[in-house]
């Protein structure tokens, strides 16, 4: 869900130009995943699969003013294998945020509890606060640091129980064609289990150009280094990951400005000193998203 997270990111930039007190985002995309993959736990089907996936996301202003924004929101994602129905996952994420606008800064802090069931079975419950500091250094240049608390629940089992605390740093630079971002972040995790505690460390770099005919053109790459703590016991040996990511999506406007068709593909490596965590997936789909 990290990837559309920019997507939203985006719609939401677009909506705080306005006083519209909401915001509907939604995106159906239809993909070949020649790797399925359950995250966050790794666990892979070693198989390629046809994947149908949904997310929507609802925005409402209880308290719209210029410079101060009280919101309630909702997102739902759900994903269905054709064959691999085992590996289906429904999401559920609420969300209550405070947003205090004084130029050239705007501060926000927000609560959010989620829930996740795969196969219709209860995986994880997630609560998070994240306050963050945005800072428009110029009407081109923007830069946002945030940090985060979040107490995860595995169903599954309590290894993996734990607290995670993480900072970022992002920067966005609009231009005549588009607009290009670059960020930086930590984890630090701490689970039930010392050999699932890690800490995490992600660096990302992305492109958004717009093309002739009304398409757009989305880059990005994405690379985390994921060093675990404890030795794993069925392995005797510590886990170390190193992942690669890499996206493309080109779009474009389909009969409504708000309507957009679009075609991606990405890949995702992921090197770890434990064979079975070492994999390579590529995905490749068509997309419809309208935003509102």
């Amino acid at each position: 869900m990290r990837e559309n997270a920019m997507k939203w990111l985006e719609a939401a930039r677009k909506q705080k130009k306005t006083l519209k007190p909401y915001m509907l985002y939604f995106k159906s995309s239809y993909q070949h995943d020649d790797n399925v993959r359950l995250q966050p736990s790794d666990a892979l089907a070693d198989t390629k699969d046809m994947v149908f996936e949904i997310y929507l996301l609802g925005r409402y202003n209880l308290l719209n003013e210029q410079n101060k924004k009280l919101s309630v929101g909702y997102t739902h994602y759900q994903s269905f294998h054709k064959d691999f129905s085992e590996y289906d996952m429904t999401g559920s994420i609420f969300s209550l945020s405070f947003a205090y606008l004084r130029n050239p800064f705007r501060f926000e802090i927000s609560y959010q509890p989620s829930y996740y069931w795969v196969d219709a079975n209860r995986y994880l419950m997630r609560e998070q606060i994240r306050p963050q500091l945005t800072w428009t250094i110029t009407p081109k240049l923007t830069t946002r640091f945030s940090l985060s608390y979040a107490g995860n629940e595995y169903f599954d089992g309590k290894d993996r129980d734990g607290d995670s605390r993480e900072c970022a740093i992002d920067a966005y630079y609009t231009m005549n064609i588009g607009y290009v971002y670059a960020g930086v972040a930590y984890e630090d995790y701490t689970a039930g289990a010392e050999y699932e505690s890690y800490q995490r460390r992600m660096a990302k770099l992305g492109l958004s150009v717009n093309l002739p005919l009304g398409a757009n053109l989305d880059l990005m790459g994405k690379f985390t280094d994921k060093p675990y703590r404890g030795i794993y016991p069925s392995y005797d040996s510590a886990r170390k990951d190193r992942q690669y990511y890499a996206s493309v999506t080109i779009s474009r406007n389909l009969l409504y400005p708000w309507l957009s068709v679009g075609l991606e593909f990405s890949v995702n490596r992921n090197e770890s000193d434990i064979y079975i965590y070492d994999y390579t997936q590529k995905a490749v789909g068509l997309s419809l998203t309208a935003i509102y």
